[in-house]
Formats: structure tokens, C-alpha cells, sequence
């Protein structure tokens, strides 16, 4: 797995997944209380987030990345516009 993080397409995968990761803390999509992070096995790629429990991922299912992805095409979406 280490070798991914020399791989140029994993890298071009990273980025994006790193952008979309600022936007969910900035703006508290995944909340200290409801997820754990995992470092991820192959370095320098983001965190994983883990749901802390059964009700903290019942919680996480409601609140999800579509609302972001639905102003795509958008003024106040393109930074997700740009990410991709």
C-alpha cells in the first residue's frame, strides 16, 4: 500500500479527497463527537473518518455531502467545481 503514495493517479484521487475534507470540517459535516480518525495505511493520503458509534452513523447518514454537490455549476460551488 505505501507504494500509493508515489503513484501520480492516486495522487490526482488525494487532492480532490483533501479539498472535500477542508469544506466537511469547515463547515462541521463531521463533528468530533460522531467520528473518529484512522490514519490512513499508505502515507500522506487524508485521515479516514469513522463513525464513533451506531447513532453517531445513523446521524452521519442524514448529513451527508449532497447539499455541497447540489450547488455545483454555481457560484458558491465552484470551489467543488474546481476540485474536479
Amino acid at each position: 500500500m505505501a507504494s500509493c503514495a508515489s503513484d501520480a493517479r492516486a495522487q490526482q484521487i488525494a487532492s480532490p479527497v483533501r479539498g472535500v475534507g477542508r469544506y466537511a470540517r469547515s463547515v462541521g459535516l463531521n463533528p468530533p463527537e460522531l467520528v473518529d480518525h484512522v490514519s490512513e495505511v499508505a502515507p500522506g493520503f487524508p485521515d479516514r473518518l469513522i463513525p464513533t458509534n451506531a447513532d453517531a452513523t445513523a446521524t452521519l447518514k442524514k448529513r451527508g455531502i449532497t447539499a455541497p454537490y447540489n450547488t455545483r455549476s454555481t457560484p458558491e460551488g465552484t470551489w467543488l467545481d474546481n476540485l474536479h
